[in-house]
């Protein structure tokens, strides 16, 4: 995942491989949903990167 994409992943409809779309269902909601959530609950959500290599989304809640 590019930087560019890293930076976009948690927008609402967005979608890093637009070739794919066109086969896949789904309205690119579901990091944004995830995001929000989070925010919420006084979270954190990233997302970090090695191209070719694999991405991995992190999510952190505050301990109650």
């Amino acid at each position: 995942m590019s930087e560019a994409e890293m930076s976009r992943a948690f927008d609402r409809f967005y979608r890093a491989d637009e070739a794919r779309s066109r086969t896949t269902d789904g309205t690119g909601l579901g990091l944004s949903i995830v995001k929000e959530v989070t925010d919420i609950h006084g979270g954190t959500a990233s997302v970090s990167s090695i191209p070719g290599e694999g991405t991995v989304f992190t999510i952190t809640l505050p301990h109650l």
